[in-house]
Parts: structure tokens; sequence; C-alpha cells
């Protein structure tokens, strides 16, 4: 199964500043073909909406479906990571990838909860077990932000 990479820069809108879009993407014989960067375009609001909201089911609700690909059995959710301007790019650059794969896999505990009917509250503590790391499917830089889409199966994770 051939691994696929491109690289693409396109100027970002709002500040004029070119956004570095990285897609990965795997090849299958029959595969289902997924724009993630419109599926990124599409998380990112209802995550938002979920945080603004955090007691509406209804955004949870609009959230998980959006995010789960019940065919696969698969989540996908957007974390993101800001850049630390007071240490050097290397550095920022790494911490930005923790921080937004951190976030993305705390959706993901999130939207299996809410799958299940749990709907927890998003400023709820909630602790879990993922079995598997994820598949970084898109990176996007936007100014100093990362966003990274993963795509984590929904079985292995065990809420705490």
């Amino acid at each position: 199964m051939p691994l696929i990479s491109c690289r693409k820069e396109t100027k970002s809108a709002a500040a004029g500043q070119p956004a570095v879009l990285r897609e990965i993407s795997r090849e299958k014989k029959g595969e289902k073909a997924i724009n993630y960067d419109s599926l990124l375009q599409i998380l990112l609001p209802l995550q938002k909406s979920v945080t603004q909201a955090p007691d509406d089911p209804n955004a949870m609700k609009n959230l998980c479906a959006a995010a789960f690909d019940a065919e696969e059995r698969i989540f996908y959710c957007v974390g993101t990571g800001a850049a630390n301007p007071t240490l050097p790019p290397a550095v920022q650059e790494q911490g930005m990838k923790r921080a937004a794969r951190l976030t993305g896999k705390r959706w993901a505990l999130y939207l299996n909860e809410w799958r299940r009917g749990n709907y927890v509250n998003i400023t709820s503590p909630l602790s879990g077990k993922l079995s598997s790391v994820g598949e970084v499917v898109l990176e996007k830089v936007k100014g100093d932000t990362l966003y990274l889409l993963i795509s984590l199966p929904a079985e292995g994770m065990n809420i705490l």
C-alpha cells in the first residue's frame, strides 16, 4: 500500500501569509476519496461550537455525526497547537505538533463518549486510554497555529 504525500502552499486570505498544507493519504483499491481539507473546514467550526456551548447536546451530536465515519469506524479529530515565539523555531514546531496531537486525541475521547450517548461536558475532566496513536491525515499551518486532522479507530478507546 503506497503512501502518497504532497505539499502545496496557498495564500491565507485573512493574513496574506502563506499557509502550508500537507496531506497524507493512503490509496487502496476501491477506497472512497476523502477531501481532508474540506473535512477540516467542517470539523473546526463544529468543535468551536461545542467549546462555546459546552452544555449543548445538539452541538455535541452535530460534531459527532460529522467526525465519525460509521463505515470505517474511525473518528476524525482536529487538534491545534500554537507556536511559542520565545522558543527556537525547531522547538516551536515540536511543541506545536505535540500540543495538536494531544488536543486531537482529547477530542477523540469526548467523541467516543458522545457516540455512546454519554454527553459529557467538554470542560469536564475526562481521562482515557487510546490503543492507537492515530494517523495524521492532514497538517495545515496558518499563521502561528498548526492544525492536525487525525484519524483514530473507534475501537480501542477506553475511558478511565
